[in-house]
């Protein structure tokens, strides 16, 4: 029976052949810009692709979730919990373009320390398994301040313009109806020292569309000084 150590080794060496793996070249960007269209999104309440935490005294946590058929499976130092992983559809996820999907990444750092993104593959998978895509980051991404507690910060990652209408030539080539893909993803996090780190998948045309708490305000009093202005004209 293989030992626990032998175990964490296979599953580091099948996280690295992900990333072998991949013919794409760096297509994936770090968009600060994002970050707070995704606040406060914490476990349970968003799509979770992916829950990273750190083995032992380590500072590097790497896992994966990835397509086994029309099923799923996760390795390394991926979290099996409730809520804690997945492979959702775009269709489920509300996306209808490329260019709209982010992965965000909430890090539970202790005391809101530092975090190194140092790897991210974004794989595209049929209803049956098949890879369709993958897309991968350019190089390390250092993020200063994680914040503490789960969901209080997002970290906003996705595809640039022309990378997304690649995904989406290939997609739409692929003959899989564009809601019935499938999201997976890799991960590699370095400077890690607490967790869980978990990844979720959020649609930046949906949070867009959602008014700022100013707008509202701004709404309302427009509202009452035209009741205001009606009534006196009324009286």
């Amino acid at each position: 029976m293989p030992t626990k150590k032998f175990r964490r080794l296979a599953a580091a060496v099948g996280t690295a052949a992900l990333f072998a793996a991949s013919g794409a070249s760096a297509d994936l960007v770090y968009l600060p810009a994002d970050n707070a269209l995704f606040q406060g999104s914490g476990l349970g309440a968003v799509n979770t692709l992916l829950t990273l935490t750190s083995p032992g005294s380590s500072s590097t946590e790497s896992g994966a979730v990835f397509a086994v058929g029309a099923g799923l499976d996760v390795n390394g130092d991926a979290l099996k919990g409730t809520s804690q992983y997945g492979l959702p559809s775009l269709g489920a996820l509300g996306i209808t373009s490329a260019s709209n999907l982010r992965l965000i990444l909430n890090a539970t750092e202790p005391a809101g320390n530092s975090i190194t993104v140092n790897q991210l593959m974004l794989s595209f998978y049929d209803s049956l398994g098949a890879s369709l895509a993958s897309f991968t980051l350019a190089g390390p991404v250092v993020i200063a301040s994680t914040f503490t507690g789960i969901g209080q910060a997002g970290f906003a990652f996705g595809l640039d313009a022309a990378q997304a209408a690649t995904a989406s030539s290939l997609l739409g080539a692929s003959g899989t109806p564009f809601a019935d893909v499938r999201v997976g993803l890799a991960a590699t996090l370095t400077d890690a020292t607490g967790g869980p780190d978990t990844f979720f998948v959020g649609n930046a045309a949906q949070v867009a569309a959602i008014p700022e708490p100013s707008t509202y305000l701004l709404m309302f009093a427009g509202l009452a000084c035209i009741g205001f202005t009606v009534r006196r004209r009324m009286s």
